[in-house]
C-alpha cells in the first residue's frame, strides 16, 4: 500500500498485490456482490465475495474515485484517488 499527495491536490491510495491477478471478465465478475472468481487453478475462497463491492461503495459515498486494473500471473491495482475538493473539505 502507497499514499501519494498529486500535484493537482489530490490524494491516491494505492494498494497492489502480487497474486495470480484475474482477466478483465473475472474483474468484472468479482466486482458484483457475493460472486467469487473460480477457475480451473482457482478454487472458490473462504469468503463472502463482498470485498470489492463494498469497497466501491464506501468510496463512492465518499465522492472518491476508484480505479482497478488486474493482469493475469502478476496481481491487481486498487486505487482509490479522493480529489482535492474532497481532501480539503475535511
Amino acid at each position: 500500500m502507497s499514499t501519494a499527495y498529486e500535484a493537482n491536490g489530490s490524494v491516491v491510495l494505492r494498494i497492489r498485490d502480487t497474486g495470480v491477478g484475474m482477466t478483465r471478465s473475472e474483474l468484472e465478475q468479482a466486482m458484483k456482490p457475493f460472486r467469487q472468481v473460480t477457475t480451473g487453478t482457482r478454487k472458490r475462497g473462504d469468503g463472502t465475495g463482498l470485498g470489492l463491492p463494498l469497497t466501491k461503495a464506501m468510496v463512492d459515498a465518499n465522492r472518491a474515485n476508484f480505479a482497478i486494473s488486474s493482469t493475469p500471473n502478476e496481481g491487481t491495482l486498487v486505487e482509490v484517488i479522493f480529489p482535492s475538493p474532497r481532501v480539503l473539505a475535511d
